[in-house]
């Protein structure tokens, strides 16, 4: 009987021993990654790999500064030539005016007052004195000339006896001849600069200067008054 139960013991211990062997193999090693934790990590990298394709896809690549802003300089040259009106330079009216302007000399009139009566034919020179009230000098190539009227024989254009800076004045004389029809007339004259430019006296510088005769039918118990020839001896 004892022999049967130390047999028994033994094939138990047996079996525990057996049992306890294939138990620890099954049991996971020291170190061993688990399926679920590789799993994870997978999952992991996939939406990072995910986000990191979106946020490249949806931020602009970065451009340099430097290029940047030679871009826009080369726009805004490109630009600026159209969008800019091209400005001309000219002299305007004021300026004009400004340079070019007489006025009445203190008389105007040294011969020939407004109205003077004259015959038919009769020679006379009118005499005017002005001033100059500008900026600019009146040269030689300023002239005086016949603006509107009657011209009454006269050159119609006649250049300045000198040069006349600022601030001085000058007598301009013009040689006529009175018309033959009685009644009176009357001549307005202006001066012009160097590039044929209108100018006179007046507050804005463009008013005429004239001369304005009567002429006088002749009596008719007048007596034609005859000039000896130079030379000749009676």
């Amino acid at each position: 009987m004892r022999k049967i139960l130390a047999s028994s013991s033994r094939v138990a211990l047996f079996l525990t021993l057996i049992t306890m062997s294939l138990s620890g193999c099954n049991l996971p090693k020291k170190g061993a990654q688990q399926t679920p934790a590789a799993t994870g990590a997978f999952v992991i990298q996939d939406e990072a790999a995910r986000s990191t394709t979106l946020v490249s896809s949806t931020v602009p690549p970065s451009r340099n500064p430097a290029q940047t802003e030679t871009n826009h300089e080369a726009v805004l040259t490109e630009i600026t030539p159209s969008s800019q009106p091209q400005t001309i330079q000219q002299s305007s009216p004021a300026t004009r005016a400004i340079c070019d302007r007489a006025a009445a000399g203190d008389p105007i009139d040294l011969s020939i007052p407004d109205d003077t009566p004259l015959l038919p034919g009769q020679p006379f020179t009118k005499v005017w004195r002005l001033k100059n009230v500008g900026g600019c000098t009146w040269t030689r190539e300023y002239t005086i000339a016949l603006f509107s009227g009657e011209s009454m024989e006269a050159q119609a254009i006649l250049p300045l006896p000198g040069d006349v800076p600022p601030g001085q004045t000058v007598e301009i004389s013009v040689d006529m001849v009175a018309p033959q029809i009685p009644g009176k007339y009357q001549g307005n004259w202006k001066l012009r600069n160097s590039s044929k430019d209108w100018f006179g006296i007046g507050p804005n510088g463009s008013a005429p200067f004239w001369v304005r005769i009567v002429v006088k039918p002749v009596p008719p118990n007048a007596i034609p008054t005859i000039q000896p020839t130079p030379g000749n001896t009676y």
